[in-house]
């Protein structure tokens, strides 16, 4: 646009030029009047390719696969543990009579284990169905065995005549222990003290006397109120008829023949 507008301030020039008359005299244009008029203008034009961005997400991981492994069954062996016990006899009252109680013990079988088993009362269950006793719990305070002889301290609260039948207690006691193996006869002190316990035909020990299985056995027999008296004797007596059987007469001679 500038070079056209020096072009045209040049053919304006050229043409006043022309009609300059001869009066007028000449003026020369300097060149920096003519503002870079003379000179020539180059314009550049820049063109600028639009630029396109592309991203590409390339996955960090590959995939993961999906595998199954099938593991293989675990079996757990089953340990069984085999416990030794020994058989022991617990006496218990069934009405007026002591029955056994058939009880396995693991481990040491000692008196006073099995004191604390009598104590205990009679089993759970069918076994004990039925069954009671005359040895509460605490009653018997220690029972140490010595030379076959066990030694069984009763503490004097619970042995009480109004609260047990002493008898039958002595017995339970007396029965279950003479049951273990190397013992034969028990003696009973009452808080330490030496004492009387009651045993066969109604009778009492001497103070610390030791009783023996024997004093007790009618225990496991029929109470004496129960047992029968001897059944009336019977004695056979042939039947006999209102008609007694008639003998037949005997004859002589030969018989007679009637006509």
């Amino acid at each position: 646009m500038r070079r056209a507008l020096a072009l045209t301030l040049v053919a304006g020039a050229l043409v006043g030029a022309c009609g300059i008359g001869a009066d007028d005299d000449l003026q020369q244009i300097d060149s920096a009047e003519l503002l870079g008029l003379d000179q020539t203008s180059t314009s550049t034009t820049t063109t600028t390719a639009p630029t396109t961005t592309s991203t590409t997400t390339i996955p960090s991981t590959a995939p993961a696969s999906s595998t199954t492994v099938a593991e293989a069954p675990t079996t757990l062996g089953v340990t069984t543990t085999t416990i030794a016990t020994e058989p022991v006899d617990l006496y218990f009252l069934d009405g007026m009579n002591l029955v056994s109680v058939p009880l396995g013990l693991s481990g040491d079988v000692s008196p006073s284990r099995v004191m604390l088993a009598l104590g205990d009362g009679p089993p759970t269950g069918d076994a004990g169905l039925g069954l009671d006793t005359e040895v509460p719990r605490g009653l018997i305070v220690t029972a140490v065995e010595a030379e076959g002889v066990v030694s069984v301290d009763l503490d004097g609260e619970l042995f009480d005549p109004d609260v047990i039948d002493q008898r039958r207690a002595i017995g339970q006691i007396v029965l279950t222990l003479t049951g273990l193996r190397g013992v034969g006869q028990v003696r009973f002190t009452l808080d330490g003290t030496p004492l009387r316990v009651p045993k066969r035909d109604d009778q009492l020990s001497e103070p610390g006397e030791p009783v023996s299985r024997e004093d007790y056995a009618s225990l496991l027999d029929a109470s004496p109120d129960s047992v029968p008296t001897s059944p009336p004797s019977t004695t056979s007596t042939p039947p006999t008829t209102d008609n007694p059987p008639t003998t037949p007469a005997s004859t002589t001679g030969p018989p007679t023949t009637v006509e």
